[in-house]
């Protein structure tokens, strides 16, 4: 059976097996209770949605209070400020996030990128979510995830890194070929009942994951998608259609009680791709030759 967090009370269950701080894996037991905070997994702020009665609930996990200042709030406000800019009308956006996202567009302008693409061009965004998803991971399965595993994020609109060696179109076009991939993954599993899931602050907050052990690897592949309201204006403002959050990361073993992906889930996947006239997903998140995407 999937992992289903989909009210307060077995929120509250996930969150009292999460004996250790989600984003440094340390036992929480080993310093004072005033050094523990109850920290939001999605930043506080990222959702203008207002939900009231049994379903206000969001996705809370014990942290250090000096990892949640250290390691999560900055990209936070990083996220915030770059989803205001995007969803809000231009008069209810600040002036501090509208200066924190004009400076990053200028520092794109000055790497050779172009500055007006409505596009995610800084590292901090994506690990602010990255970290959102390591505490789902906690949440779902009461295990640590560190940071440094083997991981991509996608966001909702095209993102670029001026770290990368491929050129900027071939960066956008890379990313949405493996993001549909894996969005048709965790699609399938879904029509299989497959995934495991975490719905939140009104059913408007969705995490689905499901996971994947590859024959030619020691490993298992987790791929993931994360739908939040603000994920739905943002994509639809650039691309015309929605686009979740989405991505994958690599674990040496899959958790215990995890959903694993079926071939099944598979085939619902490769058809529902067929009459959607998308590419099917082959052998699931393969190339024609049976390649990984590189992350």
């Amino acid at each position: 059976m999937p992992i289903q967090i989909q009210s307060q009370s077995q929120m509250r269950l996930a969150r009292e097996a999460v004996q250790f701080c989600y984003l440094c894996g340390q036992p929480l037991s080993l310093v004072s209770p005033s050094e523990v905070a109850s920290e939001h997994v999605l930043a506080r702020g990222s959702s203008d949605l207002q939900v009231t009665g049994a379903d206000a609930w969001n996705v809370t996990l014990p942290v250090h209070r000096t990892c949640d200042v250290t390691l999560k709030k900055p990209h936070d406000d990083e996220l915030i400020s770059l989803q205001r800019v995007h969803c809000r009308p231009l008069h209810k956006v600040g002036n501090s996030d509208r200066k924190r996202v004009w400076k990053r567009m200028a520092q794109a302008e000055r790497e050779g990128l172009p500055r007006t693409f409505p596009a995610v061009s800084t590292e901090s965004t994506l690990k602010a979510v990255w970290a959102t998803v390591r505490g789902m991971h906690a949440a779902l399965y009461s295990a640590y995830l560190p940071p440094d595993v083997k991981h991509r994020t996608m966001p909702p609109v095209p993102s670029f890194s001026t770290k990368s060696t491929l050129s900027f179109q071939q960066q956008v076009e890379d990313e949405a070929l493996t993001g549909t991939r894996v969005l048709r993954g965790v699609e399938g599993a879904l029509l299989a009942n497959e995934c495991d899931e975490i719905k939140a602050w009104g059913f408007s907050i969705r995490y689905r994951c499901i996971w994947h052990v590859l024959p030619d690897r020691n490993n298992a592949m987790c791929i993931w998608s994360l739908e939040t309201p603000e994920a739905g204006v943002w994509s639809r403002s650039v691309t015309g259609g929605y686009v979740p959050w989405r991505g994958l990361y690599f674990c040496a073993q899959v958790p215990r009680g995890a959903a694993m992906l079926s071939d099944r889930a598979i085939e619902l996947a490769n058809a529902d791709t067929e009459r959607k006239a998308h590419k099917p997903i082959i052998m699931f998140l393969t190339d024609n030759a049976g390649r990984i995407p590189q992350l």
